[in-house]
C-alpha cells in the first residue's frame, strides 16, 4: 500500500497548551516569556490498490485566522483539495474516511465526503451529539448517510488497524499500519508532540480524561516496544518536517 501525508497547513499558539508547563517560571527565572509556535495539520491518505482511505480532513478553510488561541493558516498548495489534486484526485474519489476525533482541526472538512463511508468512535460521536451538537462539524455529520460507529479496535483493511486511544477526547482513534519492515502508528492528539511523549510524559491542557490520557501514552509505548513501530504525533512540527509529503509517499 502507498501512504501519502497530506499537508493541510498549520496552527499557531502557545506551546504550553500542547505540552503543559513546557515553559514555566522559577524562583531564579520569574519572567519566562510565552512561546508562540507552529503546529502542523495533516491527513493520511492510503492507496490500498482497491480503494482510497483517508484519515482526518483538517480545518475548514473558513477558519483561516479566526481563532484567538489557535489560529489556522495555510498557503497555496496546502489544504485538502490542493493536496488531493496533486494526485489527480477529487474528494469524491475517496470512498472511506476515518476521523481520529471530532475537533475542528481534524474533522473540519468532512462536508466534502457525503458519499463516503465515515468511521467514528461511538463515544466520540455520542459526546458531540449530547454536548456540542451545535458545532459545524456535527451539523455536517448529521447530513451523512453512511456513518459507521465503532466501540472496539478493528481492521478497516488487511493491514490497516484502527485503535481506540481515548483521553484527549472521549473516543480518539489512532491508525496503525502493519508492515514487515517499519510499521507506522499515527496517534493523532493522543500524543501531540515529542514533549508529551517524554519521560515523564507531559499532559496537554483541556484533556477530556487525564487518567486515560496517560494510560494511552503507556499503551502506545508498549506498541512501540513490541513492534518497533514509528510513532507519528498529532502536531509535532520537527517530526513533520522530516516526513515525506504528498505527492511523495511511503510504500508499506
Amino acid at each position: 500500500m502507498k501512504v501519502y501525508i497530506l499537508d493541510y497547513g498549520w496552527l499557531e499558539g502557545d506551546i504550553n497548551w500542547m505540552a503543559a508547563l513546557k515553559n514555566f517560571a522559577t524562583k531564579n527565572n520569574k519572567t519566562v516569556s510565552s512561546c508562540w509556535t507552529r503546529f502542523p495539520e495533516y491527513g493520511v491518505l492510503i492507496e490500498t490498490g482497491e480503494r482510497w482511505i483517508l484519515y482526518d480532513t483538517g480545518s475548514h478553510p473558513d477558519d483561516y485566522d479566526r481563532s484567538i488561541r489557535f489560529p489556522f493558516y495555510y498557503r497555496e498548495g496546502q489544504g485538502i483539495i490542493s493536496q488531493l489534486n496533486m494526485l489527480g484526485l477529487q474528494p469524491e474519489d475517496v470512498g472511506t474516511v476515518v476521523l481520529s476525533h471530532l475537533h475542528d482541526d481534524h474533522a473540519g472538512n468532512i462536508h466534502l465526503f457525503p458519499h463516503a463511508d465515515i468511521y467514528i468512535d461511538w463515544a466520540e460521536y455520542t459526546y458531540m451529539e449530547k454536548y456540542r451538537s451545535e458545532s459545524r462539524v456535527f451539523q455536517n455529520l448529521k447530513e451523512m448517510e453512511r456513518i459507521h460507529l465503532f466501540k472496539e479496535d478493528f481492521y478497516i483493511d488487511t493491514n490497516i488497524e484502527i485503535l481506540r486511544l481515548p483521553g484527549h477526547s472521549p473516543g480518539l482513534a489512532g491508525m496503525y499500519l502493519h508492515s514487515k519492515a517499519k510499521p507506522m502508528f499515527f496517534v493523532s492528539d493522543a500524543v501531540n508532540m515529542a514533549d508529551n511523549y517524554g519521560i515523564p510524559p507531559k499532559a496537554a491542557v483541556g484533556l477530556f480524561d487525564e487518567r486515560l490520557y496517560f494510560q494511552m501514552i503507556e499503551n502506545i509505548r508498549r506498541v512501540e516496544r513490541e513492534t518497533g513501530a514509528q510513532i507519528i504525533f498529532g502536531h509535532d512540527f520537527e517530526q513533520f518536517e522530516k516526513m515525506k509529503k504528498c505527492p511523495e509517499h511511503y510504500e508499506l
